[in-house]
Parts: structure tokens; C-alpha cells; sequence
């Protein structure tokens, strides 16, 4: 019996734990008062509001905080006009990408999650993903928003990571230049 209570005081433990880290991501993902905060719908409306005021059918789990790669790839996969989310309702990002080792070879998924991060994030909020054939986790963080000529921008932090390895951080820009498609600014 007391080897039972040690492993239920440890598992209720870790259950605190997990609670006390994942309670701030559950408050920052409720829109509470700020209903212009990018990402955020009504219930009623069919869309989430991006950057520029661009309406998304989808938001691949960006406004929690997470970006369903999965989702992601099978509309990418789908063509221009899949069965369910036309391929144009996943924003992306082209260019060079902020200089890390790893960054450098973003499969399309990667560049599209942090397309769409860029596109729904609220500044402050991180959103993850993660490729587990390549092994590697991306979290990329919206720090300011700003217009340049007319074209939504965004400053944000984009960390990449493989296994145990300490994670690379790099600071970049970028703007909207078409519809969905972010642009690497320099």
C-alpha cells in the first residue's frame, strides 16, 4: 500500500504539473476582450480573421497554439482544389529563411504552418509543430505587427529544434506580398 500512495502523490503531482503549464495557453487562446486579436472568430462566423484583414476557412489549430502539420500536408497534397480546403486557404512563406542550420530545408508543410502562424498568431503567442519523420520541432512566435507599402508585416522568433539538441533562434520579418504568401524580408 505505501509504494501505491507514492505513485499516486507522483502522479498527482505531475498532473499539477501539466495543468499549471497548460492553463496559460488555455487563457491566452480565449479571446476575452479583445475581439480584433488576430486568429479569433465568433462561433458564428464561418472564418478566422488573418493579417490584412484576410478571412481563413481554417486555422489548422494556430489559434491554440499548435499547427496541425498533418491537416496542413493533406491540403498541400490535395492540389489546388482538394476535396474539402482548396489549397489556397493555407497561407505560406517563400524566401530564405532566418539563418539556422536547420531552417534551411523546410519541407512545404514547415514553410505552410509557419505561414499560417504568421497569418493568425496573435503577437505573444508561440505556435508549435513538428515533423516527426525529419525530427525536428519549429515554434515560431509573432513579436509585432506593422504595414510596410501597404502590405501586412510581421516581426516574429522562429526556433527550430532536433531531438535533445538545444534549440536554434533566429529574429526575422516578413510581409505579405500576395494573397497568403509570406515573403522573407531582408
Amino acid at each position: 500500500m505505501p509504494a501505491s500512495n507514492a505513485r499516486l502523490s507522483r502522479l498527482a503531482a505531475a498532473l499539477a504539473g501539466l495543468a499549471a503549464a497548460v492553463a496559460p495557453l488555455i487563457a491566452s487562446s480565449q479571446a476575452g476582450g479583445d475581439a480584433a486579436a488576430q486568429g479569433w472568430r465568433k462561433s458564428a462566423e464561418p472564418y478566422f480573421l488573418g493579417a490584412g484583414d484576410r478571412k481563413w476557412l481554417q486555422d489548422f489549430g494556430v489559434a491554440d497554439g499548435r499547427c496541425n502539420r498533418q491537416a496542413v500536408e493533406a491540403v498541400l497534397k490535395a492540389g489546388p482544389s482538394g476535396p474539402e480546403t482548396p489549397r489556397s486557404e493555407v497561407a505560406t512563406l517563400t524566401g530564405p529563411l532566418p539563418a539556422t542550420k536547420s531552417s534551411r530545408a523546410l519541407a512545404e508543410a514547415d514553410r505552410a504552418c509557419l505561414g499560417h502562424a504568421l497569418e493568425l498568431a496573435p503577437a505573444g503567442r508561440a505556435v508549435y509543430w513538428a515533423d516527426p519523420v525529419a525530427g525536428y520541432g519549429y515554434r515560431a512566435t509573432v513579436v509585432r505587427s506593422y504595414s510596410a507599402l501597404g502590405w501586412p508585416c510581421r516581426e516574429f522568433v522562429f526556433e527550430v529544434a532536433r531531438g535533445k539538441q538545444a534549440p536554434e533562434t533566429a529574429r526575422s520579418r516578413a510581409c505579405r506580398t500576395e494573397d497568403g504568401v509570406w515573403g522573407i524580408v531582408t
